[in-house]
This record gives C-alpha cells, structure tokens and sequence, in this order.
C-alpha cells in the first residue's frame, strides 16, 4: 500500500514537472529581486548557493542539494523556498524527520507572506503534500490526511485526492474513501486550480477497482 501511494504521487508530481521547473527559475528570481532591494551580502550568497542546489535538483542529486541548501539557510532563514528544497531533499532521502522540519518551517514562512497567485500557492501546497505523503510512510494516516487535506484546500490537485482517498480507506473511513476516489474520476482531465491532469487508463482503472472493491458498482 505505502509502496503504491508514493509511486502515485510521484508520478502525478512528475506531471507538472514543467511548471515545477518554472516555479524554481522564479523563485530565483524572486531571492535575486529581494537581494538587490535589501543590498544584503548575506541573502545575495544565499541565492548563489541556492542557485547550486537547483543544478544538483535539475540531476536529481538530491543528496548533493543538502550541503548548499543548509548554507542557504544559515545565511538567510526567511526564504521559505530554501527549507522546501531543502525538505524535499530529505524526503528523497528518506530522511523524514528532518524532513517535517523544514516543511514546517517552510509553512510557517509562507503563511506570514500569505501568497497569492499560482507559484506561491503551488507551493504551499506542495509542503503540505510532502508531509502527507511523509505521514503515510510512517503510517500515521491521521496526520497524513490533514496535511493532504491542506494541501486540496491550497491547490485543489488531482494526486492529493487520490492519496487522501488511500489514506481514507487504511484508516477504515471507506465513505470518505469513496468520496475522494470519485472526485478524481470526475477531475480527471478537466482543470483544477492551477493544472490539468489527465490519470491515464491504467491509473483510472485503479481508481475504478477501488470503488468497486469498496461496493460501488
């Protein structure tokens, strides 16, 4: 089960792949722009080492991303980006607990700017989409669908629902279950907040034997 649930989300993570990499360029962007207002020698080299880990995320060396990610932190700890980056090294890792940390403070960061527009939200979500997907491997499914249930107030994607709706059915909330599975059938391939997912005919299937599994017919 657990297996199957991270292997989904991956996968639909993969998806917005594109958008995830215009996400970095403008969050670099946005360190730079802060950089030249504040005239801060410490931020400037913290966007340069962010800068670094962004190179090792394009390979998916996530290992490599930690070391010029934690300097990024120790020069700047206000930039929400560099703990998510940084936490979802970790995740790659498997190394949850510091994991948590990071997106915890990532979300507490966020949620003093309170963004606004589909980069900021996005990526909100995604923190609270990364620590579900961190609960369920630890197989505490109560935290695993509140943080995934942030995640669907914030973005509204297809994968959360889907991972929220497993969630539901291990911890033995079968209605609930069967309500998210629905709502990823009726999704998909139509636009949620900021994407549009289509699951394909084998993940579809899936979602269709779970109702069924579950006595919907």
């Amino acid at each position: 089960m657990k297996s199957s649930i991270l292997t989904f989300i991956a996968s639909g993570r993969r998806s917005r792949a594109m958008v995830y990499g215009v996400m970095c360029l403008l969050a670099l962007i946005n360190v730079c722009v802060a950089c030249t207002l504040n005239g801060g020698s410490d931020k400037e080299q913290a966007a340069q080492y962010f800068e670094q880990a962004l190179g090792s995320f394009a390979h998916h060396d996530y290992k490599g991303a930690i070391s010029p990610l934690t300097t990024a932190i120790e020069l700047d700890q206000s930039t929400a980006d560099y703990f998510e980056f940084r936490g979802i090294s970790y995740y790659h890792n498997q190394d949850y607990e510091h994991a948590i940390n990071d997106f915890d403070q990532s979300i507490a960061l966020r949620s003093k700017e309170n963004p606004s527009g589909a980069p900021g939200l996005q990526s909100w979500a995604d923190d609270y989409g990364y620590l579900g997907s961190i609960y369920i491997a630890k197989a505490d499914y109560s935290q695993a669908i509140t943080n995934l249930s942030q995640a669907i107030s914030l973005s509204g994607a297809l994968d959360y629902y889907k991972v929220r709706g497993d969630a539901y059915e291990t911890a033995g909330q079968k209605d609930l279950a069967i309500a998210d599975y629905k709502t990823v059938l009726n999704l998909d391939g139509r636009p949620t907040r900021f994407e549009t997912t289509t699951l394909g005919s084998s993940k579809r299937q899936e979602i269709e034997q779970k109702l069924k599994a579950l006595g919907v017919g």
